[in-house]
């Protein structure tokens, strides 16, 4: 099983992860609590029977219609939400603190892929077009991929990924300025010196570690948007005019979507399930406001810019010919900046 022959086999799996997610389920529903989502919340017994069932649908979509796929697809994409804070809180701390949750929450992520690969190639086939590439091309041997130019999102998609940017700058400012030691309106943020870990490291110097990741974020908005996020400047040393691998941009962006994009409405939806989400000691109400509206909207933009930059990078198949008694050398189609499928053209024709 090769992973450039993902269409072959993509079903099988998410069919295979489906009835893993069965055995959770069930273990959660009998009174299992190792990474049960979400944690440190107590919900009551139907909702883990009603995640069984789910189970159960899940399993049995994976080889249905697109469409199908697709709803399927929703259940381990909820499933990944704190993927993120997780890993962010294991970089603070120097460790994992809980491996049971992380792991589950991995599990959910690698769910999603399967889910969304089964669901792309069974729409792809269903169109007509090549199942790997998504492109419109002569059927035959594949010799490698040919990557698009770069080019720049859409205005719209620029401006949804800049404004997505700004509204975490609050929160930068807000981290910022508590990790100096002021008190920001009233509200004192935590002691970050205390402990052993990275984040400890960091805060004994003044500087919050969730600001810089959060910073982070804002520059990977507006490289998903431009064409320096698809082929390095010249400038840079070494790196300068090569291309960047299109994952390193899409799987940050992905996982930030999934898990702060769905931030506010869980958020929510605990509030009207009666959950207790009051804040500690020393915290005013504003602070939940700008953490939810730089997580949430920055969460929803960065999906809307993946979605952009992952169709304006998507490459098509390259295509090895049969000669007479031999194979000739790969023959090369011209790459449309328009990332739909469009009829390829022989140039040697």
């Amino acid at each position: 099983m090769r992973l450039s022959t993902w269409p072959r086999w993509v079903a099988g799996a998410a069919t295979g992860w489906g009835l893993g997610l069965l055995g959770l389920a069930l273990s959660w529903a009998l009174g299992n609590e190792h990474g049960r989502p979400p944690a440190h919340f107590d919900l009551p017994r139907s909702f883990w029977w009603t995640l069984v069932a789910l189970a159960v649908a899940v399993t049995a979509a994976a080889r249905g219609r697109p469409a199908l796929v697709w709803a399927a697809a929703v259940v381990p994409l909820l499933g990944t939400f704190g993927l993120v804070m997780q890993v962010v809180a294991a970089l603070g701390m120097g460790y994992v603190e809980d491996w049971p949750a992380l792991l589950v929450s991995l599990y959910f992520a690698a769910g999603a892929t399967l889910f969304t690969g089964t669901a792309l190639a069974e729409g792809r086939a269903a169109r007509g077009v090549c199942a790997r590439c998504g492109h419109s091309h002569p059927d035959g041997p594949v010799a490698g991929r040919i990557h698009p130019e770069p080019a720049r999102a859409p205005a719209a998609v620029r401006w949804t990924a800049y404004l997505g940017a700004a509204v975490f700058v609050p929160y930068i400012v807000m981290k910022a300025v508590w990790a100096l030691g002021v008190p920001l309106a009233g509200s004192v943020g935590p002691d970050l010196a205390a402990g052993s870990g990275p984040s400890a490291v960091l805060g004994r110097l003044g500087i919050d570690l969730t600001s810089v990741l959060a910073l982070a974020g804002a520059v990977l908005s507006a490289a998903l948007v431009n064409r320096w996020g698809q082929a390095f400047p010249r400038w840079v040393p070494v790196l300068g005019g090569r291309r960047v691998s299109r994952w390193v941009l899409l799987v940050p962006a992905w996982l930030g979507a999934t898990s702060l994009g769905l931030y506010p409405f869980l958020v929510l939806a605990l509030l009207v399930s009666g959950a207790d989400l009051s804040l500690p000691d020393g915290l005013g109400a504003w602070v939940a406001v700008v953490g939810l509206a730089g997580f949430g909207g920055w969460g929803l933009s960065v999906g809307v810019a993946a979605a952009s930059y992952q169709r304006r990078t998507r490459p098509r198949c390259r295509l090895v010919f049969a000669g007479p008694g031999r194979l000739q050398a790969p023959r090369v189609f011209p790459v449309d900046r328009n990332p739909s499928p469009a009829t390829l053209v022989d140039p040697g024709a």
